[in-house]
Parts: structure tokens; sequence; C-alpha cells
């Protein structure tokens, strides 16, 4: 490690490499902040999706499609 350099600045650059793709549930998923994790978790996860009321089956749907449109996993 060089001198100006901080051990977290070490683990940080090895994070993406050491730790596979897990998988993050999203529980809200349909919609507001729920469905905004989803899609950011998306980037990094496995995402399954969950709604907390039956209604909002196609909203979550919509966050699904979303997801793989980019090439994401979903579940």
């Amino acid at each position: 490690m060089a001198a100006n350099q901080r051990p977290s600045d070490a683990v940080e650059s090895n994070v993406n490499t050491c730790i596979p793709k897990g998988i993050a549930l999203v529980i809200g998923a349909g919609q507001g902040i729920g469905r905004a994790m989803a899609l950011r978790l998306a980037d990094d996860f496995d995402v399954a999706v969950n709604g907390i009321f039956l209604c909002n089956i196609q909203a979550l749907d919509a966050v699904v499609v979303e997801i793989t449109a980019n090439g994401e996993d979903r579940f």
C-alpha cells in the first residue's frame, strides 16, 4: 500500500472483484422508494421484486420490464 493510500482505498478497489453478484429482495418495488431501489440495485444484484398490495401487480410488472430491458436479472 502506498504511503498516501488509505486502507479503505485498497478495500474499495477490490470490492467488485471479490464479491460475487448477489440477490436483492425489494419489498414494495412497485412504486416510490421501493421502485427506485429495485432499479438501482439491478445494476449490481439480481433483483427479486415483491409488492405490498395485490393491486400493485401491474406496477411490479412494469418494474420487471424496465429491469429486464436493461439486460438485468429479476425474479
